[in-house]
């Protein structure tokens, strides 16, 4: 197919749902090259260590893992990680949390206060205010290399936050770059632009030191169509003044066995108010290997955030006799230290051990208080400007891999200045015994809450969860897993109202749990990649009525019982592949909005709940490399074919209407390569 024949192709293929819609690798290194004609069991013997921290295969792994490779977020078309991990993870879906941001939900638990790790190459990004991460055009996947997935507990390896699934976002580095690279992604609406941007890198070899930068900056839009706030009365305004703006770097510097990362990300968030978030983080580590079988790691990082930085005006109201302004804001510093040393080696052949000792400090501080903001609370009352903590941690794991599989064993030991000491335990059994492989595993979470809601009554959240995972590998290009968990959180950390002050603050919960099962289907060929999987949960043992569907308590708000995705990635040549992908999600129910009704006893509110049907998304994305010349890569792409209305609700009582996703949204991705 010669250069004039694919821009035919192209033109006509975006041009047509636009016109639509508007009415009413030569230049590859081997490494790359090697990367990109993987077969699936090349995937799945790749090694990985975000489960273990000890190199292991996806199918010998303590955890049931997910890996994202870089081919598979660019045939898919994936402008964020929304668009990845729901395709991609089964049993995750995306809600919106307090005051509207886009956080993550897994079988059936909402993830953002605490319980969900994310991280970018090793670095914890959850903000220090509530313990989440806020999704929406925050990390390109144009800089991901992969990325490694645990659905399940990962407390023990990875401490705090890492209570019911841990996400581990690898960027492109210097070997894979070997370059420079620029890329522009355009995603339009009929009445707006979801995404509009501009990502870069750079890798090289500078004398003795090995160098990596990426990053990316843009501007999006949530959707083009109308929000309806909560509250009769109050005026709607269209969704497309709800705006993201990410601001991104990443610089990685190796000499020898260093390696120095610093990360800055901004990333401000238009609602009703402007959100702005801020974080930069400094990793510094050296590997010292002591033998050919052991290895040394200390480490040191650095991290300072000002999270959900809001400020707005209010009407002086009275108060007594006196008046009292209610104008608010929210302007803190968090500060974080850790130090802390790994040791690995292999005590003797099959048997690894895996140990570490963290010291860690944290400073929340108030820059400016207004009294109609509450910044630091303790029980729904302001009471400090500053909080300081502590935290020293512990932990070990071995691995034996014998015959009969690979047990591990591990736990991690913390003692922390405001929270009780706790010990959680991990035991695991894998075994491969092909084509079949199996998993059977046991480990307990600890979650503390963010610096924002910090309540000296409350103890530290506990979960604890049972899995196990069965897996066919039909032939080295196809396999089929199947894994089943039941998942269980006592202690809940979770919101209440302070009926005097009217605050939000955080109280413990009895607990919330939830059953369910994933089934994944992979096939890889050299000519055809093929993806299914599909997710069901319920909740169990719920204690939270504000976050379960009233009179159906097996229920969550916001969330489908069901779940199931697909995509289908054809080569059409060598450098050209199209690839339609789909998600379903069944109906689910949600607090649409309310009525206020003045009672003797105060006011009252009368809430409406309503059951959203079934939702069906259908996207198309056409790849086509080194067109016109080498490097050059344009792909275009549909999302929402069907221009499905479907919403982010949330998954507990909280007073936010939905909240429109994209709609149809024609997309173009130019991304041109350099190499040195």
């Amino acid at each position: 197919m010669n250069h004039l024949a694919r821009i035919a192709i192209l033109l006509t293929a975006f041009a047509a749902p636009l016109f639509a819609q508007f009415e009413g690798d030569e230049v590859d290194d081997e490494l790359l090259e090697q990367l990109r004609q993987m077969s699936l069991e090349d995937i799945l013997d790749e090694k990985i260590s975000v489960a273990s921290h000890v190199p292991l295969s996806t199918r010998e792994a303590p955890g049931i893992v997910t890996v994202i490779t870089r081919e598979d977020l660019i045939n898919t078309g994936a402008r964020d990680l929304i668009d990845a991990l729901t395709l991609l993870v089964p049993g995750f879906h995306f809600l919106q949390s307090e005051y509207g941001p886009i956080g993550l939900g897994s079988r059936g638990v909402f993830a953002y206060e605490g319980k969900m790790k994310i991280m970018i190459d090793g670095m914890t990004v959850n903000d220090e205010a509530y313990g989440g991460f806020i999704f929406g055009n925050r990390v390109n996947p144009e800089n991901i290399e992969r990325i490694e997935v645990i659905r399940g507990p990962g407390s023990v390896i990875h401490g705090g936050y890492a209570g019911l699934a841990v996400i581990n976002v690898v960027t492109r580095d210097f070997a894979s770059i070997d370059g420079a690279y620029v890329s522009g992604n355009l995603s339009r609406m009929s009445d707006a632009f979801s995404h509009r941007d501009v990502a870069f890198g750079y890798g090289d070899q500078i004398g003795d030191f090995d160098v990596s930068l990426t990053g990316f900056t843009g501007k999006g839009k949530l959707s083009d169509r109308e929000y309806v706030p909560y509250f009769k009365g109050m005026q709607s305004f269209g969704a497309k003044h709800i705006e993201f703006r990410p601001l991104h770097a990443n610089l990685d510097v190796r000499y020898d066995d260093f390696d120095l990362r610093l990360l800055y990300d901004r990333y401000d968030y238009d609602l009703e108010e402007t959100f702005a978030n801020d974080m930069l983080t400094a990793l510094l580590q050296y590997r010292y290997e002591l033998s050919e079988s052991s290895t040394l790691r200390p480490y040191l990082e650095y991290k300072w955030q000002r999270p959900w930085q809001i400020e707005g005006e209010g009407p002086l109201l009275m108060d007594g006799v006196a008046y009292r302004d209610t104008a608010y804001r929210n302007d803190k510093d968090v500060i974080h230290r850790r130090l802390g040393v790994e040791y690995a080696c292999e005590i003797f052949q099959g048997f690894h051990l895996l140990a570490g000792a963290e010291a860690a400090s944290a400073v929340t501080k108030v820059n400016e208080r207004k009294r109609g903001y509450m910044e630091i609370s303790f029980g729904g009352t302001d009471s400090t400007d500053r909080i300081e903590a502590e935290e020293y941690v512990a932990f070990a794991q071995i691995i034996y891999q014998s015959e009969i599989g690979n047990l591990v064993v591990g736990g991690r030991y913390f003692t922390h200045s405001l929270f009780d000491q706790s010990f959680v335990p991990r035991v695991a059994l894998t075994k491969i015994l092909d084509p079949f492989h199996a998993k059977l595993m046991y480990s307990q979470s600890v979650t503390l809450p963010g610096s924002k809601y910090y309540n000296s009554a409350l103890t530290s959240e506990k979960g604890e969860i049972y899995e196990f995972e069965v897996g066919y590998q039909i032939s080295e290009s196809n396999q089929f897993l199947l894994n089943g968990y039941m998942i269980d959180f006592r202690d809940v950390i979770g919101f209440r109202l302070n009926e005097t002050t009217g605050y939000n603050y955080y109280d413990n919960f009895e607990r919330i749990g939830s059953r369910g099962f994933e089934i994944e289907h992979r096939m890889v060929t050299s000519n055809f990649r093929l993806g299914m999987n599909a997710g069901w949960s319920v909740l169990s043992d719920n204690s939270n009525a504000l976050i379960a569907v009233p009179d159906e308590g097996k229920r969550a708000l916001g969330f489908p019982h069901l779940t199931f995705n697909a995509y289908a990635t054809i080569k059409l040549e060598d450098d050209v592949a199209i690839t339609p992908s789909f998600t379903y999600f069944g109906e689910r129910y949600g607090y649409i909005g309310g009525e206020l009704h003045e009672t003797p006893a105060g006011i009252e509110v009368d809430d409406q709940i309503k059951e959203f049907g079934s939702t069906f998304l259908l996207n198309l994305n056409f790849n086509t490399k080194d067109l016109v010349a080498d490097g050059l890569d344009v792909d275009i792409g549909i999302r929402n074919l069907l221009n499905q209305y479907y919403e982010y609700l949330q998954p507990f009582r909280g007073y936010m209407s939905p909240l429109p996703a994209p709609t149809m949204s024609a997309t173009l991705r130019v991304y041109y390569e350099l190499p040195f």
